[in-house]
């Protein structure tokens, strides 16, 4: 399966015109979700803010590239292999703490 995605001539992937998908995946393996996001993603819910953190962010300069993506709140950091898995398991946290606090 191939697309042509919308893109910014002066973003860094300005070049890129088309896509090969084999598996959901690109040639090399990678999602495209860890090509594309860098920053760290921040999603708001209710009032809490959940930081997700793709496997191409490194907190500190000598910190190796994690596999996978990082998500944190209430001060709990953990992983998981995709975006939507960590959104997943990072809102059933949230829910967690909802129950607990009344």
């Amino acid at each position: 399966m191939a697309c042509a995605p919308h893109v910014n001539p002066g973003e860094d992937h300005g070049e890129l015109r088309r896509l090969e998908f084999e598996r959901g995946r690109l040639p090399s393996g990678q999602s495209l979700e860890d090509v594309l996001a860098k920053p760290p993603v921040i999603k708001k819910v209710h009032v809490e803010r959940i930081l997700f953190y793709p496997p191409t962010f490194r907190l500190h300069s000598q910190t190796p590239p994690s596999p996978e993506w990082a998500y944190a709140l209430f001060g709990i950091r953990a992983y998981a292999p995709t975006l939507l898995e960590a959104e997943q398991e990072a809102l059933k946290i949230l829910k967690g703490f909802g129950h607990l606090a009344g």
